[in-house]
């Protein structure tokens, strides 16, 4: 099957103005679904909005999501919580990054933003001490509280870099000790975990791999987490599923990835896995099966219905899903499947990157 690209972008602009009721418990994730849609399009070269357009969806950005207090700035993830008074409106870096990636998207160079606010914040999601020294944790406008989280060190230094495009920063994070926390998180298998001797997971296994790369760490040299990720596309004889009957094997998962041992395939898998072996070096691709794993892609997970990829060819189609499919097949080859080209770190155009830096650089 061909990538349905019109369905796709119809999928994607229904997206953006309603969700089904089910989808309600995501209202949390708002500022993350709006995120996956504007990439979502823009990857279909279909984000063609009219300047008012553009500054309409801005506004709303701006006037329902964004924080300033009197120390800091951030963003909240969801309008919801602005009802609930200041003691439980507090922000969070996922829904930071979200919101200034989206209107990076819209072309915004983020002039009403407080620059030194948000790095205050940042500064203040980020442990000073302690076994997590280094690592980032959700912050309440007062304290600190939970787990620190790959995923939001990830974050956190995909803000900083939006940030740096405006100049030096004075009021940096802990660049050393945040190194020292990802690799503290390096599993014995060569994937990355979220807690010290925790099963490497492949998402977080991205989440390091970018922030290393970020950091200006040799992640080359991690030639351990290299072959872990070389051995999560799935792709097993013909002759074991005739042999066994074993609820984890799944032949329509052949040339998709999982995200651990002994999983099934996911869509979103494709993205973190082959994302994180581009960033330690193009050349990584060749010894994957590329088209396996577009096959993976088009025929099984892509809904040729409604548009849109789910997770599994028997789940229903999401934005986050389809926006990482959509960047799979970009990376792998932009120009074969019409698609605009992606920044492999941030997830992003990099043509709107680019043209947000000379913006915000001139």
């Amino acid at each position: 099957m061909s990538l349905l690209h019109a369905k796709h972008e119809k999928f994607f602009q229904r997206c953006l103005i309603a969700l089904p009721s089910a989808a309600a418990s995501e209202d949390s994730n708002k500022l993350a679904i709006i995120f996956f849609c504007l990439q979502g399009l823009q990857l279909l070269n279909k984000l063609e909005f009219t300047k008012e357009e553009r500054l309409f969806h801005e506004d709303y950005i701006w006037n329902s999501f964004y924080i300033d207090r009197e120390t800091f700035s951030t963003f909240r993830s969801t309008p919801y919580f602005s009802q609930a008074g200041e003691s439980y409106d507090y922000g969070n870096i996922s829904a930071c990054f979200f919101a200034l990636a989206s209107l990076v998207l819209l072309q915004s160079d983020l002039k009403r933003l407080d620059r030194s606010k948000v790095m205050r914040y940042l500064k203040k999601c980020q442990v000073s001490h302690g076994p997590d020294k280094g690592g980032f944790v959700p912050f309440d406008n007062e304290y600190e509280f939970g787990d620190p989280d790959l995923r939001q060190c990830y974050m956190a230094l995909l803000v900083r870099q939006l940030l740096l495009c405006q100049g030096e920063v004075n009021d940096d994070i802990d660049l050393e000790s945040l190194q020292e926390f990802i690799l503290s998180r390096l599993n014995v298998n060569g994937g990355f975990c979220s807690r010290v001797l925790d099963e490497a997971h492949l998402g977080f296994t991205f989440c390091a791999i970018a922030s290393l790369k970020l950091l200006g760490y040799p992640i080359e040299r991690l030639n351990k987490t290299r072959n872990w990720l070389f051995r999560r596309q799935i792709s097993y004889p013909d002759s074991l599923y005739s042999d066994i009957n074993y609820k984890y094997f799944k032949k329509s998962d052949t040339g998709g990835f999982n995200g651990r041992e002994n999983k099934l395939g996911d869509t979103c898998y494709s993205w973190w896995c082959i994302g994180s072996l581009y960033l330690m070096s193009s050349a990584n691709l060749s010894h994957l099966n590329l088209h396996q794993a577009a096959s993976f892609l088009l025929n099984c997970t892509q809904n040729n219905v409604i548009g849109g990829f789910s997770s599994t060819s028997e789940s229903t189609p999401d934005p986050m899903h389809s926006c990482l499919a959509l960047a799979s097949l970009a990376l792998w080859d932009h120009q074969k499947y019409n698609l605009d080209e992606i920044d492999p770190v941030f997830v992003m155009s990099k043509r709107l990157l680019a043209l947000y830096r000379s913006k915000v650089n001139s």
